[in-house]
């Protein structure tokens, strides 16, 4: 590796050059993005976020990287205030403490490093640093429970920010982990069980939402979740497991940048996030209809598609550890029940007036979506072009039909659970105007209406209540669970 500046950067390999690659394509694509719209404030802050993006995936010392995670975590704040509302400076505020909490956990284990070793030099901790770094990468990764502030953040700032927004800071985090992070506590991959979990619960709760940036805010946490478990993985368990992780970053990066892109296309038409409320744009937009099926069909891990071969490589890692692959398997069915939920509501649903002309749509406006749709595409045909993706059969027989069982299976639940899914939601609060223009209204999904011994009803019920406690208590219920846990695995 050749080494570009004395304060240890340097080109990344392997896989890591894959991520560098997409940070670099997706930062100067949302860049000239933002600068279309004409959101000449965000030009400054938004370039500093790019740039520490970047800087992190160059970084080949652990104060370089953490100088890195900190300028992200500011910048991202100036984005997220800079919307002027109230409420915009209330999360942004709740944003930076919890980024900077991360922060604090990242610089006490590269003390411990340091003193320990003398060098801080990127590379696996010493043990006794390990669990602070943890604490960091499952705070940066949106981890459930500490997941709130992403999915109060990424759906209240301006159309824009969000696809730019989702691109870095989680993944930095990944990235982090994936350097750093080697640790099996007596033997058990609790990272990989606390990752698969994350990605299994925040799919419940998307598939709760109606609105249309806060149900791919949880998607994101869902999808970090199945990366952190290919890092967990790592740690003795499977020698390609980091680098499946590292995969599932890159398509995932791709993929989800696009279809915020698409929502915001579909959402600025509207002028409000409702999903239940859109409908109609298929016959309408055929372009933004296609670029949303090759999004949808990505994360939902259709063969031949991007999404279809990172989460192959996963599962295939995960195997030594059967209820990792468990969990990954029921994530790739609600999966791929949200997202014919989005499509269908999107796109095929009973169509309602626009705000705006949809034929006076300036062609400018698709150049993104389609650039990001056909790196998907070719990705998706081509896995092995990837640089640092391992050669293997994704196509077999047997290949195909472990992915196509699943989605097999959100078929079947949306022939059952359409209506529910579908049900507009119910307004409680208040209406207003919410970033960039767009209606907000205060309004609370209620997909499973029921009699209260109807089957589910209870987990349902549950996991609203979870949901419903707000991040305080969340995150106490959350080290409870990690201290029952602890002291039922520690050797005696």
């Amino acid at each position: 590796m050749n080494t570009l500046f004395p304060f240890a950067l340097a080109i990344p390999e392997g896989i890591y050059f894959s991520a560098f690659l997409v940070f670099l394509f997706l930062g100067v694509i949302l860049f000239l993005n933002i600068l279309r719209q004409k959101e000449g404030r965000y030009a400054f802050p938004a370039a500093v976020h790019v740039a520490a993006g970047v800087l992190a995936i160059l970084a080949r010392d652990i104060m370089t990287l953490l100088v890195a995670w900190e300028v992200l975590a500011f910048s991202a704040f100036i984005l997220i205030r800079g919307t002027g509302t109230a409420r915009g400076r209330r999360i942004s505020l709740r944003y930076l403490v919890i980024q900077v909490t991360g922060g604090v956990f990242f610089f006490f284990a590269a003390l411990l490093h340091f003193g320990e070793t003398g060098s801080l030099v990127t590379g696996i901790l010493v043990p006794s640093a390990q669990p602070f770094m943890v604490a960091a990468i499952l705070i940066k990764t949106a981890t459930m429970p500490v997941h709130f502030w992403l999915t109060q953040a990424y759906p209240s700032v301006e159309l824009s920010i969000t696809p730019l927004l989702s691109v870095y800071t989680t993944k930095v985090g990944v990235l982090t982990a994936a350097q750093l992070i080697w640790i099996s506590p007596a033997g058990f991959p609790v990272l990989a069980w606390l990752g698969a979990g994350t990605a299994v619960g925040a799919v419940i709760l998307a598939l709760l939402q109606h609105e249309a940036r806060k149900l791919l805010s949880y998607h994101i946490v869902s999808q970090v979740g199945y990366m952190v478990a290919g890092i967990g993985l790592a740690a003795g368990f499977s020698a390609m497991a980091a680098t499946a992780g590292m995969f599932h970053l890159v398509t995932h990066t791709l993929y989800k940048a696009l279809l915020l892109l698409v929502a915001a296309q579909a959402v600025h038409h509207r002028g409000h996030e409702d999903l239940t409320r859109m409908g109609g744009l298929g016959s309408r937009r055929p372009l933004l209809l296609l670029c949303g099926i090759i999004g949808a069909a990505a994360i939902s891990g259709v063969p031949f598609t991007s999404g279809y071969a990172s989460k192959y490589l996963l599962k295939e890692a995960s195997q030594a550890q059967p209820l990792v692959t468990y969990l990954l398997y029921a994530a790739s069915v609600g999966t791929g029940l949200s997202f014919i939920k989005f499509t269908h509501l999107l796109f095929f649903n009973r169509a309602n007036p626009p705000s705006s002309d949809p034929s006076k749509t300036r062609a400018p406006s698709m150049v993104p979506l389609v650039l990001v749709a056909g790196i998907t595409v070719l990705i998706g045909l081509f896995p092995h072009a990837v640089p640092g993706v391992p050669r293997r059969a994704f196509f077999t027989p047997s290949s195909l039909l472990s992915a196509l069982l699943p989605l097999a299976a959100s078929a079947l639940l949306w022939m059952v659970l359409k209506k529910r899914l579908t049900r507009p939601a119910t307004t409680v609060g208040r209406a207003g105007t919410g970033a960039g223009g767009v209606h907000a209204t205060d309004t609370r999904a209620k997909p499973f209406p029921g009699k209260a011994h109807a089957p589910g009803t209870r987990l349902r019920r549950g996991a609203r209540t979870l949901h419903n406690l707000g991040p305080q208590a969340q995150v106490l219920l959350f080290l409870l669970v990690l201290a029952v846990t602890a002291g039922l695995l520690w050797p005696r």
